[in-house]
């Protein structure tokens, strides 16, 4: 379902990344990790990232500036989808950012795995 799909999974919670991971391989997707947005930059500057699904609220680089660094200095547009416990971000982020879907924690993990299908 998810084949052709390289997706970067950005929490500084290791259980969620986990979980994320091993969802997403099942589906036969290929899957990257970082704890926080400088990592996940980096990630970014070396792989063919289709999709990032990524926290706001992070020590070490928190997800709002990494979709601002994505979205001015890669020259490849990811779809983003943001996975929060905290509603940070507004419809004028999501539109001048271009985020695709915003998920408040607790989430389902069908409903971001649909989103991944959809896009």
């Amino acid at each position: 379902m998810l084949r052709r799909k390289t997706i970067l999974i950005v929490d500084d919670e290791p259980d969620i990344r986990d979980i994320f991971t091993m969802t997403f391989k099942e589906m036969n997707a290929t899957v990257f990790e970082a704890a926080n947005g400088q990592e996940a930059f980096n990630i970014l500057l070396q792989q063919n990232i289709t999709h990032v699904l990524t926290d706001i609220r992070m020590p070490g680089g928190d997800g709002l500036m990494l979709i601002k660094d994505i979205r001015s200095k890669l020259p490849y547009q990811p779809v983003i989808i943001v996975c929060s416990g905290y509603n940070d971000l507004n419809s004028s982020h999501e539109i001048e950012f271009n985020i695709s879907k915003v998920f408040t924690k607790p989430f389902r993990i069908e409903n971001i795995l649909e989103e991944l299908i959809k896009n």
